[in-house]
């Protein structure tokens, strides 16, 4: 084992240095180029709002605002406004929601998004999506029994309701929430 290492400690601390510099950069720079592409092509997306924890602010506070006002300038087209940890970016018009929804799953991913912005990986764990045991579950067994525990369900979710969110009545002959 020595024999392999016996180089490296016969080097100065001057070349040790340069040596461990090198390296650092050869492992870093494939990730800086990574980030330097992806924020040049997010770039080219016209933003709404502020950029950064301002932006993020300003959509936590009024989103509905900030997405309207991106839709009336940039109709037909994409924008893209700021949240705590990432840009969100949206598409207008019928023509890219067309695009979106005909998109295939190797371009576009609801499994992916969904494992991304709540985290699964670190909330429930890499195993879960590893071994997906639990979807045929869901197919199968849980899917025949459903329509006959309906039932129950909606009548929870009443209850539920009734218990911990108080209706409001506007003379209408249906509470408003």
């Amino acid at each position: 084992m020595s024999r392999y290492f016996s180089g490296l400690i016969m080097m100065d601390d001057t070349t040790k240095l340069y040596t461990f510099l090198g390296a650092a950069v050869l492992l870093i720079a494939p990730s800086i180029w990574k980030t330097w592409v992806n924020s040049y092509k997010l770039r080219a997306i016209p933003t709404v709002g502020t950029p950064g924890y301002i932006g993020a602010l300003q959509f936590f506070s009024r989103a509905p605002a900030l997405l309207q006002e991106g839709y009336e300038k940039y109709r037909g087209s994409i924008f893209k406004v700021s949240t705590w940890s990432k840009w969100l970016i949206l598409v207008s018009g019928l023509q890219m929601i067309e695009d979106l929804r005909t998109a295939s799953d190797d371009e576009l991913s609801a499994a992916k998004a969904f494992r991304e912005s709540l985290q699964t990986d670190y909330t429930l764990g890499v195993g879960l999506f590893k071994n997906d045991y639990h979807l045929d579950v869901v197919r199968s067994s849980l899917t025949r029994s459903l329509a006959t525990k309906l039932t129950d369900v909606q009548d929870e979710i009443e209850i539920a309701f009734n218990d911990h969110i108080k209706a409001k009545t506007d003379g209408s002959s249906s509470p408003k929430i």
